[in-house]
């Protein structure tokens, strides 16, 4: 019998709490939890990417599907 890490109990258990959250809801946790991270998501991608100026529409992707 293998044991189950925390990290996916947590990882279910925010996704179910989630699913009935409203637009509301899921624009406070946005902006609460996600856009003070911004600064290093764009030196990831800066760094990843180069100058190829892609980041930019990267971080736009990546937004909305953490939104989805």
């Amino acid at each position: 019998m293998s044991k189950t890490p925390d990290s996916n109990r947590e990882t279910e258990a925010l996704r179910d709490a989630g699913a009935g959250m409203n637009t509301a809801g899921v624009k406070a946790w946005f902006v609460r939890e996600v856009l003070p991270l911004e600064t290093a998501l764009m030196q990831y991608l800066h760094h990843n990417l180069g100058k190829s100026g892609d980041a930019a529409d990267l971080r736009q992707d990546v937004y909305v599907r953490v939104c989805e």
